[in-house]
């Protein structure tokens, strides 16, 4: 079972509009509502692919209660902390023809006093059955300093694989507690490591953490090439160009979803990294985050192009 961690629960609202013009009231027959949150989105994709999945975050109020059913509706198995000092958040999206997206994302509340240790207990339980654990996304308020390693530190003491898609405080903190992968964008790895991305930075910063245990980091970068750095050499992948558009939210995380599950499936590296770029295609072209197919993965796949450099 793959236990995806997404602690910052949301309700996910998409409406479609032909051009959203600043100041003007915009009416539309109806939106797209969902649980959400990225690691929502990737559990949503792993369940496409046919991966077991569960997952664990915090919640809070009606709005909690709500993601937690719609959760449980698309058979996610959610375990929802409801810790939250008030509602879980609520993110809207606007998203126009052309493909451009306007969000708005709330923070949400902050979590309780003792909803960070009820967490890690009940994320202990859960790790006797997992096979491998994914955190992504928004932090949320309130939790302790040294969260985020316990996370890894104890999935590496029972020895299962840890993957991040995170970024700054969170991730460093992860860092410490020794992951198995880290996949990230150019701009997070700029922030998050306070140098210009670059192959030699991230070269730099993956043989840093490749002797303790780290077995790859991908940074990607939109619809340009992307690169990823393992043990099995360093790779440039260039993705498909889209045969049809609706908007790039979710694409990251439907990679992921692509990502853990060739893991799960002891695919190498080559081939990972080719199905990843063809699941995040696909994803371009839905509305709702993380909502794929195997058809529209099999369409791209032939088009990724990958080739293997030297530094």
């Amino acid at each position: 079972m793959i236990l995806v961690l997404n602690l910052n629960m949301a309700i996910d609202k998409t409406a479609y509009v032909e051009k959203f013009n600043k100041g003007e009231i915009h009416r539309f027959k109806s939106a797209l509502t969902m649980p959400g949150g990225k690691g929502v989105n990737v559990a949503r994709a792993l369940k496409t692919l046919k991966a077991p999945v569960e997952i664990m975050g915090f919640s809070g109020g009606f709005a909690g209660d709500w993601i937690e059913r719609e959760l449980g509706a698309e058979g996610l198995k959610p375990c929802l902390i409801k810790k939250l000092k008030g509602e879980s958040r609520i993110c809207y999206s606007v998203v126009e023809k052309s493909g451009c997206s306007t969000d708005f994302n709330e923070d949400g509340p902050a979590v309780e006093k003792k909803g960070a240790s009820d967490f890690l207990r009940a994320y202990e339980r859960k790790l006797a059955s997992a096979n491998m654990v994914s955190v992504s996304g928004r932090s949320v308020r309130g939790l302790p300093s040294g969260f985020y390693r316990a996370l890894a530190k104890k999935a590496a003491f029972k020895k299962i694989p840890f993957f991040a898609d995170l970024n700054g405080f969170p991730l460093m903190e992860i860092l410490a507690g020794r992951p198995a992968g880290v996949k990230i964008n150019n701009y997070e790895f700029e922030h998050t490591f306070k140098m210009p991305f670059s192959p030699s930075s991230m070269k730099k910063i993956f043989l840093k953490y490749k002797t303790e245990g780290m077995e790859f980091m991908i940074v990607t970068n939109r619809h340009m090439p992307f690169y990823c750095m393992s043990k099995e050499g360093f790779f440039e992948v260039l993705p498909p160009k889209l045969s049809s558009f609706k908007t790039p939210v979710g694409a990251g995380d439907s990679f992921m979803a692509a990502l853990l599950k060739c893991r799960l499936d002891g695919r190498n590296i080559k081939d990972t990294l080719v199905f990843c770029a063809a699941a995040a295609a696909c994803d371009c072209e839905t509305l709702g985050a993380g909502i794929i197919s195997m058809q529209g993965i099999k369409k791209y796949t032939p088009y990724v192009k990958i080739k293997e450099n030297k530094i």
